[in-house]
């Protein structure tokens, strides 16, 4: 997995943890789910790698934008 997307999971999951209130979860989306969130900044940052490593980048980018919808939902089920 690539090294951006590695240390964006770690400081999204340290993020998430220290959430305690429905603002700070909002924050939280923005911030990383957000229109300029970071994960929406990886995936701009597609266009200048080569079609085979976008379609490795893309994908993990996607997974992790998956992992941390899921994130969110459980944390809002836990708020």
């Amino acid at each position: 997995m690539n090294q951006s997307i590695l240390d964006l999971r770690e400081k999204m999951d340290t993020a998430l943890s220290n959430v305690s209130t429905v603002a700070e979860l909002d924050s939280f989306k923005v911030e990383y789910l957000g229109k300029k969130g970071s994960i929406t900044a990886l995936m701009k940052n597609m266009g200048a790698l080569s079609p085979e490593e976008k379609k490795s980048f893309g994908k993990e980018v996607n997974d992790l934008k998956k992992y941390a919808e899921q994130a969110f939902a459980e944390k809002t089920a836990s708020l």
